[in-house]
């Protein structure tokens, strides 16, 4: 490898945070782009800048969007309703630290995954007092499940005679107990909900067909059947009661027919 192509890499690497293939196919793309221009590092690593996110080259690990933690932001905000937290750049960068301190050290690539990893951050740290909890009409925006938690805590700082006190523990016990099922229950409902969202865009977004006579993908197709499928599944999303995992099943078979389909004709060919 050459020392202008190691720069490259790394340059890529440092600023762009993804790692570009080194395959033919990207030397092709990345001396079309330069055109006339002098073959430079510069040039080249302003080409790769320009098309790191038009599906054009091959990526080991591909850049994070541009957009991303805006965009994980958003969707983190939408799935945490009611509850509702300032929006600081604090808590933005701690949000995004707790994400990538829960997953190993390696902070998700797409929005709905960051938001997920977000969400699951929030849940576990609850009572942390860096979260700017949000307020309205002088009520704090808080999850049910802190409210619920404060409020019992705050009742057992009373004092009460000893039977009271008896009596209020086992009733507390219970309705926590019962409070922190039902939270949970629906803790697992919303994140069997989001697996199944992910993994429908997953799908959609790693819909690759080919066009064989040319050798490469078939840009007119994917983009054909892409839409119909995303259509299909923003239908399917805005029904509150329907399972995306179904969903995702559903996409999935129509993606192997699709590829099925175009290996009928490529055989006829």
């Amino acid at each position: 490898m050459s020392e202008e192509m190691k720069q490259l890499l790394t340059r890529i690497h440092q600023e762009l945070k993804g790692d570009l293939a080194v395959v033919p196919e990207n030397g092709a793309k990345l001396r079309e782009y330069v055109g006339n221009q002098p073959h430079t590092v510069e040039n080249f690593f302003q080409a790769v800048k320009a098309h790191a996110f038009d599906g054009t080259l091959v990526w080991n690990v591909p850049p994070p969007p541009p957009n991303l933690v805006a965009d994980a932001l958003a969707l983190f905000n939408k799935a945490l309703l009611p509850a509702k937290i300032k929006q600081t750049n604090r808590i933005g960068y701690l949000l995004v630290s707790w994400a990538t301190d829960d997953n190993d050290g390696k902070t998700p690539r797409t929005p709905q995954a960051l938001a997920d990893a977000f969400l699951a951050a929030i849940k576990s740290r609850l009572n942390s007092p860096e979260i700017p909890w949000d307020s309205l009409d002088g009520r704090v925006l808080k999850p049910k499940k802190l409210l619920a938690q404060e409020a019992l805590d705050a009742e057992n700082k009373k004092p009460m005679s000893l039977l009271d006190g008896q009596k209020n523990a086992i009733k507390e016990e219970e309705s926590w107990s019962e409070k922190v099922r039902a939270g949970e229950a629906k803790d697992a409902l919303d994140k069997k909900r989001a697996d199944g969202i992910r993994r429908c865009k997953e799908l959609i977004n790693g819909y690759l067909p080919m066009n064989h006579r040319r050798g490469s993908i078939d840009y007119d197709e994917q983009a054909k059947t892409q839409a119909t499928l995303r259509k299909y599944f923003e239908e399917q999303q805005a029904k509150p009661n329907v399972d995306m995992n179904d969903v995702a099943a559903k996409i999935h078979a129509y993606i192997q027919e699709r590829y099925a389909a175009q290996q009928r004709e490529a055989e006829r060919v």
